[in-house]
């Protein structure tokens, strides 16, 4: 048995653990706004400050980015250039968070995803190279690395910032010396950690000698009309050097339904990443409580991409989604019943949703390189994300007017009821959907 490909792929695992430095948004999310508020600009509020996530999330269209600088450069070197930008980018932000919210803005926010971008999409495609028969495994494996990051991270980021385990002041923001003093500093250990892992992953990362990518770079795009009783229109059915341009793929059903699926999910992970903490503040005075609650969340975040690929891989695209949004709606609708059962039934709600999160980072780019071909699956899937990213756009409306009206109630109505869009989508817009063997199957 050949090492090569674990080695590389646990290489990838590790880059991609580097890389997960928005997954503890929700747990500096109090630190950083906190900071801002009182050292810099009284008038700083969570809603405000929710313009670096928007930012973040409209910028991982720059995944498309990266997939293009890759088929010029190659993956390595588009992926240092990613990962220079991305630790300048969190290491800057020492200095820029004591200049502002908009110098904030763009180190934590632009210039990060810009790096991320870079490399994100680079490790997804190397790794389905590698073991081309498992994708929806491998993909599950190798981004579990993304989503564990919090699992260590959250707890260096509150022992280092609030080891006394300070509560925040009545109106919900620390304002203790030594807790602002410690915040800016968290980000240059912050750029330290991420970047030893970086290095180690950047070091057992390698790609394939003869890569399919390049097999198929003289091939057509081969896309064949079927008809049958079953089906209204034309389907994509995968050939052994299927190679789909952007420009096809933007021609095809299959990739609006991709799109509409990751803007359903991209609402929810947004709420409640950024949220969780906040949100149980405002009923449970334990900041090392709620770092531990982004902790065993984020376990049960990498544990689920790993088990939902597998599951992907015997099942169906369909069937998993489905399974994932309707425990995701439940969830949601009842969130704001954990507020009455303490600390206990708060860690497993939002434990359990954070399980619910791989459709956009397993699921997705998955089926993606099946049903287009691998050759322009990080450009396509980067589109995806752009689209669904940019539907965010209304997120620092809700965050500064609706939030301060509704509190929770409102926006988890409005979370869970994205879910619900996206059944009569899939049921009634489209008889058709990608399945993880990449052909279209007809709805039964």
């Amino acid at each position: 048995m050949e090492i090569r490909p674990y080695i590389s792929v646990f290489g990838c695992f590790l880059i991609h653990f580097g890389l997960g430095t928005f997954p503890t948004f929700g747990n500096l999310n109090p630190y950083l706004t906190s900071y801002l508020r009182n050292r810099v600009d009284g008038t700083v509020t969570y809603g405000k400050v929710s313009w670096v996530l928007y930012t973040f999330y409209l910028g991982i269209s720059f995944v498309h980015f990266g997939g293009w600088l890759g088929l010029q450069v190659g993956r390595r070197k588009a992926m240092i250039f990613g990962l220079s930008c991305f630790i300048g980018a969190i290491s800057s932000t020492y200095w820029s968070i004591k200049a502002g919210l908009t110098a904030t803005i763009f180190t934590f926010g632009a210039l990060h995803v810009l790096g991320l971008g870079c490399a994100y999409g680079q490790l997804i495609v190397t790794a389905m190279e590698w073991f081309p028969e498992k994708k929806s495994t491998v993909i599950g494996i190798l981004t579990s690395g993304y989503a564990a990051a919090p699992l260590l991270m959250n707890y260096v980021q509150t022992f280092f910032v609030n080891p006394n385990n300070l509560a925040p002041a009545s109106d919900g923001y620390f304002d203790d010396p030594d807790v602002l003093d410690a915040i800016p500093s968290v980000f240059l250990l912050m750029a330290g950690v991420h970047g030893c892992f970086l290095f180690v992953g950047l070091l057992l990362y390698s790609e394939p000698k003869s890569r399919e990518v390049e097999k198929g770079l003289d091939n057509t795009v081969d896309i064949k009309e079927v008809t049958n009783e079953n089906s209204p229109g034309p389907e994509l059915v995968e050939s052994k050097d299927l190679a789909v341009t952007p420009q096809e793929a933007l021609k095809t059903k299959q990739f609006y339904l991709l799109v509409i699926t990751a803007v359903c999910s991209f609402h929810s992970v947004t709420f409640v990443n950024t949220f969780y903490k906040v949100f149980g503040q405002s009923f449970i005075h334990d900041d090392t409580f709620l770092a531990s609650v982004g902790s065993v969340s984020s376990a049960f975040h990498a544990l689920s991409r790993g088990l939902i690929g597998v599951i992907q891989q015997k099942t169906s695209y369909k069937s998993t989604v489905l399974i994932l949004f309707g425990m995701k709606t439940v969830l949601l609708f009842t969130l704001i019943a954990s507020s009455t059962g303490g600390k206990a039934m708060f860690l497993i709600w939002v434990s359990v949703l954070y399980a619910t999160f791989p459709i956009c980072f397993v699921c997705i780019p998955a089926v993606n390189a099946e049903v287009f071909g691998m050759k322009y699956t990080v450009v396509i899937y980067g589109m995806i994300l752009f689209m669904a990213g940019a539907s965010s756009i209304v997120w620092p409306v809700i965050f500064t007017e609706l939030i301060p009206i509704f509190w929770m109630v409102w926006n988890v109505l409005y979370n869970g009821s994205f879910h619900f869009f996206w059944y009569p989508c899939y049921h009634f817009v489209s008889r058709n959907y990608p399945t993880a063997n990449g052909n279209i199957e007809s709805t039964r």
